[in-house]
C-alpha cells in the first residue's frame, strides 16, 4: 500500500509491503528531496506497532493524509497474493 501525507506544500508517501524473498515486512517513507527511510520487520505485530507509532508522529508534526491510500497487490506472509 502507499499512503500520502502533506504538510503545507510538502508531501511524503509511505510504501508498505511484505517481501516474500526475505519474509520481512517493509516500510519505506519517501521524502520529496529523494531521501528514504526504510524499516524492516520479521514480526507482523512489531510492524503494526511501528505503523501506529509513525501515524502518531506524523499527526503530531502536523502531517495530514492527502488522499486515499493506493493498494497495488496484497501478498500474505504465506506467499499467496491477490488484488486488494
Amino acid at each position: 500500500m502507499i499512503w500520502f501525507f502533506h504538510k503545507g506544500r510538502d508531501e511524503v508517501c509511505l510504501e508498505t509491503h511484505f517481501d516474500k524473498a526475505s519474509r520481512r515486512y517493509i516500510a519505506v517513507l519517501h521524502h520529496e528531496d529523494g531521501t528514504r527511510l526504510r524499516e524492516c520487520f520479521t514480526d507482523q505485530e512489531a510492524f503494526r506497532r511501528y505503523l501506529l507509532d509513525l501515524e502518531v508522529r506524523l499527526n503530531r508534526d502536523s502531517w495530514r493524509p492527502d488522499r486515499a491510500p493506493i493498494t497495488l497487490l496484497h501478498v500474505s506472509p504465506d506467499g499467496s497474493s491477490r488484488r486488494a
